[in-house]
């Protein structure tokens, strides 16, 4: 009889990679499900292992190309290896995942948003990031409201207390 204990992983998912061709020559891989953010010589490895592509590679670029996060890498690889790649996740050791950033739209799940005109406070379960803001919903009271992140709302932002303080327009109210 064996015991059956779970096991925290050293490992850490931080993105899915998904094939896209840019240009007639030149092929890049864009970053989706992303949970932290690579960084430059990052040592990463592909998950599930396939034949004929590298279980372990270095990233050699972070860019953004149309609203999303592309990466290239140190090594070189041919658009058919990076064809390969597509839907393959990056993984790192969680030694290495405690110094990467969270992407912006991930930072601020599990905070509070505050009503400035009227105390009221909602905790927000999952951000959408939009082209000039980041939405904010929440599930509380039963129901799910939508709270626009951006700029021009937002009087404070406590990182101590996770908590979002926005001027809310008449209408929100």
């Amino acid at each position: 009889m064996t015991n059956s204990v779970f096991q925290k992983s050293d490992w850490c998912d931080i993105c899915t990679v998904r094939f896209r061709k840019k240009f007639i020559n030149v092929c890049a891989l864009e970053c989706t499900d992303i949970s932290f953010v690579p960084e430059v010589g990052l040592e990463v490895f592909l998950v599930p292992p396939k034949i004929d592509v590298p279980r372990k590679l270095h990233i050699g670029k972070v860019g953004e190309f149309s609203g999303s996060l592309s990466v290239s890498f140190q090594e070189t690889l041919t658009c058919d290896v990076l064809r390969e790649l597509d839907g393959m996740h990056l993984i790192v050791s969680e030694a290495d995942a405690c110094s990467l950033k969270q992407p912006q739209n991930l930072r601020f799940v599990g905070w509070s948003v505050k009503n400035s005109k009227t105390g009221d406070i909602l905790e927000i379960d999952d951000v959408i990031e939009m082209p000039t803001q980041l939405l904010a919903i929440s599930h509380t009271g039963g129901r799910e409201t939508q709270i626009v992140l951006h700029d021009d709302l937002i009087v404070d932002i406590d990182d101590d207390k996770q908590l979002i303080t926005l001027v809310m327009p008449d209408s929100f109210i």
